[in-house]
């Protein structure tokens, strides 16, 4: 056999052996399999390789044996039995949305809390001015964890300055950033604060899991400060967030601080999401213990409004993507409006379907968008799905900068919130945290903002949609088949 007819042999056994793992190994959604075969079928091998570092969430069960996400989910689970509070919900407006807490406390063990205070911010000069006053304020313990953390930003600098003196202080110092959230960030930035007694840890420590897990981004944003004060939403540590870059402004975000019982579920994944990298060391054999998460937890602070409150974290190592089907279950719950709040709209074809019928339905469907996009590929997507809810009687606004807010309110009660974008990468792909707050006040502050963001906003009419030139349409339509490896 000749040397052309063995390569072409070795490029069919490689093919087979990756669509084989794709149809028959790997529980994906058939729309990402059938965009991932199309892929292999015209890159043969090289199809293979991208879908390896790109698509494939088996590789994480080879690449993290030493102390797997498993392993991590079964801890976590473990202290959500210890923290569980068997209690049915107590007010008659939370038993009306006792479908919905059900479906998050069973699909993703996600505790319902009813002694809660929640303040929303939308702009991060408020969110940033509160954090620091609290991370003054800490006695024990500072856990920070972020997607983005641009240390040589003024935000950054600031921060890091502010936790350098608490751990000087004695005060617990726990960091995580993602090492390619921001790739100028470097683990010896932040070389002040580990010789003040803090502690970092890159998603991932080792370069070499980095380099094979790339695809899947620690995309949570959280702060817990001594157990009893707790901080979400799509707000990083960067002066973008602060409207200071020129070329992307202004930036329209959202965030959340919240006090009282989930707090402990806050601290809880947290300390979970740092064991798992603290083990991925293998030199480290400290072992990890539920009774950890306890040993720092303090009674949480008195609330005024008693809020209900759920969190919900999912990742490519969840069996289901959690986040996502709770907002379905909203979408599914809504009898008057849905107002969504995302910088991106790439939804896989479930979500596409029960927003649409939402709007055929007569409910109230209003999607908020930017209308200056910082990846132009995915905004040429985004459109295009815009254009097909439009279609179905959507409203759809585009406001003006950056909109970086991830946020979905229903009739006036419930609000979810946190770092999940309504895209198939933040579904599948990224680690994601967003709280779930049943409470009507919290509701209207969130639809009032909304209300406000729309004076700052252009509606997109369907009638605009199509003065698109056939080239821009053919170009969207292509972008549209591989959305779900966007």
């Amino acid at each position: 056999m000749n040397i052309g007819w063995m390569f072409i042999s070795t490029l069919y056994m490689v093919n087979l052996v990756a669509v084989v793992l794709l149809l028959f190994v790997e529980k994906k959604n058939p729309t990402v399999t059938l965009s991932w075969l199309l892929v292999i079928t015209f890159m043969p091998f090289f199809g293979m390789l991208l879908y390896f570092m790109l698509g494939s969430t088996y590789k994480l069960k080879i690449m993290t044996h030493k102390y797997s996400l498993e392993k991590v989910e079964e801890e976590y689970r473990q202290a959500f039995l210890k923290l569980k509070n068997e209690k049915e919900p107590s007010k008659e407006t939370y038993k009306y949305y006792k479908d919905m807490i059900l479906l998050n406390e069973k699909n993703a063990s996600s505790i319902f809390t009813q002694k809660n205070d929640c303040k929303l911010y939308i702009d991060a000069k408020d969110k940033f001015h509160d954090l620091f006053e609290d991370i003054r304020n800490a006695k024990k313990s500072i856990h920070v964890a972020y997607f983005i953390y641009k240390t040589h930003d003024e935000i950054g600098k600031q921060m890091l300055e502010l936790l350098t003196m608490k751990a000087k202080e004695g005060v617990q110092v726990k960091l995580i950033y993602d090492r390619l959230g921001c790739i100028k960030t470097r683990l010896k930035d932040f070389q002040m604060l580990k010789e003040a007694g803090g502690e970092v840890l890159p998603f991932l420590p080792s370069l070499f899991r980095t380099c094979f897990h790339f695809n899947y981004r620690y995309h949570r944003k959280l702060v817990v400060i001594d157990g009893q004060i707790a901080y979400t939403g799509g707000i990083n540590v960067g002066d973008d967030y602060l409207s200071k870059y020129s070329h992307i402004t202004p930036w329209r975000d959202s965030a959340i601080r919240l006090i009282g019982e989930s707090v402990s579920i806050m601290q809880l994944r947290f300390l979970c999401d740092w064991y798992f990298l603290y083990k991925q060391d293998v030199h480290n054999e400290k072992p990890f213990f539920v009774e950890d998460i306890f040993d720092i937890h303090e009674k949480p602070l008195e609330v005024i409004n008693n809020m209900g409150v759920q969190i919900l974290s999912s990742g490519p190592d969840s069996e289901t993507s959690y986040i996502k089907e709770s907002y379905i279950k909203m979408i599914m719950s809504a009898k008057k409006y849905i107002y969504i709040e995302t910088p991106y709209l790439v939804p896989d074809d479930t979500f596409l379907t029960v927003l649409r019928m939402a709007c055929l339905s007569g409910i109230d469907v209003r999607i908020m968008l930017p209308k200056k996009p910082d990846k132009p590929y995915v905004y040429g997507i985004t459109l295009s799905y815009a254009e097909e809810l439009l279609k179905a009687g959507a409203k759809v606004y585009l406001r003006e900068g950056f909109l970086h807010a991830k946020s979905i309110v229903i009739d006036d009660f419930v609000t979810n919130i946190g770092s999940c974008n309504i895209d198939i990468r933040s579904f599948v792909l990224d680690y994601e945290l967003n709280a779930i707050i049943y409470h009507k006040q919290f509701a209207l502050d969130n639809k009032k903002a909304f209300f406000d963001d729309i004076e700052h906003s252009e509606e997109l009419l369907l009638q605009d949609m199509k003065k698109r030139s056939i080239f821009v349409r053919a170009i969207q339509k292509v972008l549209r088949l591989f959305a779900p490896l966007s």
